[in-house]
């Protein structure tokens, strides 16, 4: 679970390029207080599965199209949802940012289905004196951990234009 903060049209990286590392954040779960990387990675979806005696591989082998998983799909979405919920409150106390979105290796449904869950839990929480933030659905889907691992590092160290990702495309005519 990793995250990136855009500020201004700029991936800001933080004073030492941890900015956003939101996998660490503590957000609540069933046992207590975690880590959001311990509630709502896919790593523990695949985790529910292999527990279930199931083949997890096609979460990472096929990516935008997972088979049924059924109730173990479903039980992840519950407990990644409200603890992805937590974690924006936290995040938007700080930065006043207009929309959060998730990505990953998933498919599109899950996904949508995953930002519609956190923001009907974002709605239960108190959020007094914080400004509305939307949950959008990313579109990198499951080239969203590459893209974050190898292209950012990249871009930060060698790139003349660090804005490049974050700049609208314009047509050539």
């Amino acid at each position: 679970l990793g995250g990136g903060l855009v500020l201004n049209s700029s991936l800001y990286l933080g004073r030492t390029g941890n900015a956003a590392a939101v996998g660490s954040m503590p957000a609540p779960g069933r046992e207590g207080v975690s880590q959001l990387i311990h509630l709502a990675s896919i790593y523990q979806l695949e985790r529910r599965v292999e527990r279930q005696g199931g083949d997890p591989s096609a979460i990472w082998l096929k990516p935008d199209a997972w088979p049924d998983f059924g109730p173990l799909l479903q039980q992840w979405l519950d407990e990644a949802a409200p603890a992805l919920a937590y974690a924006i409150v936290s995040a938007i106390s700080v930065i006043d940012v207009g929309a959060i979105v998730i990505d990953g290796a998933m498919p599109a449904s899950v996904r949508q289905t995953l930002c519609l869950l956190t923001a009907a839990e974002l709605e239960k929480l108190d959020r007094r004196g914080l400004s509305d933030v939307r949950v959008l659905p990313g579109a990198i889907g499951s080239n969203a951990r590459a893209v974050g691992a190898a292209a950012l590092p990249l871009i930060k160290n060698f790139a003349r234009d660090r804005d490049v990702l974050f700049k609208e495309a314009v047509a050539e005519g």
